[in-house]
C-alpha cells in the first residue's frame, strides 16, 4: 500500500480551489480597472502648463478647443 493512498482526495480539492481562484481573479479584474480615475483633457493641459511643457498661449488654444 502506498503512503499517498490516504491523500487521494486532496488532488480534486486542490484543483477545485485552483480553478475557483483563477476564475475569481479573471472576473474580479475588470471591476478594478473600471474604478480607475481618469484625468480630463483640461486637467492634463493644466498639468502640462504647470510642468512647463506648454506655454500659456498653447494652453489657451487647447482650452478653447476643448470647450
Amino acid at each position: 500500500m502506498s503512503i499517498f493512498y490516504d491523500y487521494n482526495w486532496t488532488m480534486p480539492i486542490a484543483m477545485i480551489l485552483f480553478w475557483g481562484l483563477l476564475i475569481y481573479l479573471i472576473f474580479s479584474k475588470p471591476q478594478t480597472i473600471a474604478v480607475e480615475h481618469k484625468e480630463s483633457p483640461l486637467d492634463i493641459a493644466k498639468r502640462r502648463l504647470a510642468n512647463g511643457e506648454i506655454n500659456s498661449a498653447e494652453f489657451e488654444q487647447i482650452r478653447d478647443k476643448i470647450r
